[in-house]
């Protein structure tokens, strides 16, 4: 785990009082360090995530359903990957006396108190070779870079036209490849140290660069040679946030989101088309577009814009209770918004607003913080412990589906991708409608998205791996 001089506090020093936050216990002072931590680190906040899961888990489940075969795969995967063993002994005596539950106890007895995780001098464990289901899955080409060591923790890799854009961790530091996908070759390697957060139109791939400790730089460079095009640099002014990824937009224009400011950037020059601050209080969700108008919220209000000038449109205030710490998530479909606000001591919570009418539709709790969402023509996906399909006239549970692992959700054909955690890592497929499984490939273990063009599947493994596998369905 790392550190955070930025704080003075250790990740291990986080990871200890973790439990105790969950269950409310922490003193007020604190729980104030805690999350501030919270809000700039992605991994603790991930294993925060997973105790709450598990202490819903627990307060939901009668002694008897710890022998639920999903229930027990989901704790042990979320474990597996988060929790260190040389403190979980004394720390898990801790909560089983605040929690006061024999549930617990046998929930964390299906564990068997294995939980080893990979450190960073470990090789991560073999990918294997690609199994199938009910259809044929070949691999076409694998591309790895032998300097590699492995791709950059929780960066999203971004698949445009012909070119999989990718970050790779090597002796040099951080560098976009951007590799063909028709034969796997390398096409250019950036010459300037990226810490990712990838985005990418026709003509270039976009990223951030850090080349001082004050300052983020969004980095264009050209899709067909890498050559850097333009810069533009802006001085950070919370270095504890941490960065947004940029996003293009129609009419070649750019989004960035940096100090709680909207920059649209004209994605040709890098020149700003116009600078809106958005809020001083919370922290900003994504940018999503809808026609003219140009959506961005924080969990007590939701900002509409207009997408030409940035002059605001409306606000529509949203209940206080939410953490400020933490982005909430949007996403749109017609007009229809759906928000997921994390709470304070409360489960988190999603809520559907008409943008005709600006009204509250209806509202849901979740058990366990959503890490991906999509919004489809019949409501909303979610992804935490389990992928929730809600209706979008009711917020009625659809279907749901365990969905133990890291990593967004796809939607392409009427199919839901993601990849699990489950026997050394599965991409699954399910359909969109029923959340019925379709097809699976194992031996694909990954924290990235998957994406499909044609019968070809897109993805970057743990090891730092570009993989393209070729589905025939029988």
């Amino acid at each position: 785990m790392e550190d955070h001089p930025e704080t003075d506090l250790s990740c291990r020093g986080v990871c200890d009082d973790l439990e105790m936050l969950v269950l409310g216990e922490l003193p007020s002072d604190r729980q104030l360090i805690i999350e501030d931590h919270l809000a700039i680190c992605d991994n603790c906040r991930r294993i925060e995530q997973d105790y709450r899961m598990i202490l819903h888990d627990i307060k939901h489940s009668e002694p008897a359903a710890t022998s639920n075969a999903v229930l027990a795969a989901s704790i042990r995967t979320a474990s597996l990957t988060e929790i260190d063993t040389q403190r979980s002994l004394a720390m898990r005596r801790k909560f089983f006396l605040a929690v006061g539950s024999a549930a617990a106890v046998l929930l964390f007895a299906v564990l068997g108190f294995n939980t080893h995780r990979s450190g960073p001098n470990e090789s991560p464990a073999s990918d294997g070779d690609v199994a199938q289901g009910s259809h044929v899955a070949v691999e076409k080409w694998r591309y790895h870079d032998r300097s590699a060591r492995s791709d950059v923790p929780g960066e999203i890799p971004v698949v445009r036209g012909n070119i999989f854009y990718s970050v790779q961790q090597g002796a040099a530091g951080s560098q976009v490849h951007a590799i063909d996908i028709q034969s796997g070759k390398l096409l250019w390697m950036s010459d300037l140290q990226n810490i990712g957060f990838l985005a990418a139109d026709d003509k270039r791939a976009f990223g951030l660069s850090r080349e001082d400790s004050r300052s983020l730089t969004l980095v264009a460079m050209n899709a067909g040679s890498g050559d850097i095009e333009w810069r533009y640099t802006q001085e950070s002014s919370n270095r504890l946030e941490a960065p947004y990824r940029p996003k293009p937009l129609a009419n070649g224009t750019l989004s960035w989101i940096v100090n709680s400011e909207l920059h649209i950037l004209d994605s040709s020059t890098g020149k700003p088309i116009w600078v809106r601050p958005i809020s001083a209080v919370g922290a900003l969700s994504a940018v999503q577009v809808n026609g003219s108008d140009l959506y961005v919220a924080t969990t007590r209000r939701l900002h509409c814009l207009d997408a030409r000038n940035g002059d605001k449109r409306w606000t529509r205030a949203l209940d206080r209770d939410a953490s400020d710490y933490n982005r909430p998530l949007i996403a749109s479909y017609g007009p229809k918004m759906y928000i997921v606000r994390q709470r304070l001591r409360r489960p988190a919570q999603v809520l559907c607003i008409s943008l005709e009418t600006r009204k509250v539709l209806w509202k849901k709790v979740v058990p366990s913080v959503p890490q991906s969402i999509l919004a489809t023509d019949q409501g909303v996906l979610l992804r935490s412990s389990r992928i929730l399909a809600l209706g979008g006239q009711d917020g009625l549970r659809i279907w749901d589906y365990p969905s133990t692992g890291c990593g967004p959700m796809t939607l392409r054909d009427g199919q839901v991708h993601f990849v699990s955690a489950v026997q050394h890592g599965q991409v699954i497929a399910l359909d969109e409608s029923t959340g019925r499984e379709e097809w699976r490939i194992g031996g694909l273990r990954s924290c990235s998205s998957f994406t499909l063009i044609g019968n070809t599947g897109y993805i970057q493994t743990n090891d730092g791996s570009v993989r393209a596998i070729s589905l025939a369905f029988r």
